[in-house]
């Protein structure tokens, strides 16, 4: 609520870089708790390889390297998207509902985290294309994709709550747009 705000952080002269300061620091911890749980799932599922390589594909994540300890965006979005391919490699190894919510929650949140995690639709697409033939003959793993599709769906719903469907889709335009034109 914006008068609360107002009234709250300007009228009681609350200085902007504290209140800063202070989200950063929760950002930090809430998603270095979803990390650390993400990891531990996947060393207990795959193996601590596994975790290896999810580990230092997070550590040279292009965005968290750029500016990572300034724009704390950065370290969701690099957790999303390591918790996304957590999940392609749960659903593909152990194809479960579970797996398929986890799949589906997870492409979500890292499509809305930062408009660059669309970048994974191009490698899902091709892994999904590899698997067709096991699709095609099993479905169990069709309901497990539906799972999955309803899960991904629900998480969109929750964050846009009645928006425009399309809205992420034209933030994502306007943003490639920015790009072409050099900022």
């Amino acid at each position: 609520n914006y008068e609360f705000s107002d009234f709250f952080f300007y009228q009681n002269k609350v200085p902007a870089q504290g209140m800063l300061q202070r989200a950063r620091y929760a950002h930090w911890l809430i998603f270095l708790g979803i990390l650390i749980a993400v990891l531990a799932v996947l060393a207990f599922q795959a193996g601590e390889g596994v975790v290896f390589w999810v580990l230092a594909l997070l550590l040279i994540e292009p965005n968290l390297l750029a500016h990572g300890t300034l724009v704390t965006t950065d370290f969701s979005s690099a957790v999303f998207y390591a918790a996304l391919w957590a999940g392609v490699y749960f659903f593909i190894v152990r194809p479960s509902n579970g797996a398929a919510i986890f799949l589906g929650t997870a492409l979500a949140l890292s499509l809305t985290s930062k408009y660059t995690n669309a970048l994974a639709l191009g490698p899902l697409a091709l892994i999904f294309y590899w698997q067709r033939r096991l699709v095609s003959q099993n479905l169990k793993l069709w309901r497990h994709l539906t799972v999955a599709a309803v899960g991904f769906i629900l998480v969109l719903i929750g964050i846009y709550q009645g928006s425009d469907p399309l809205v992420y889709w034209k933030g994502f335009w306007h943003t490639f747009t920015q790009v072409g034109e050099g900022r």
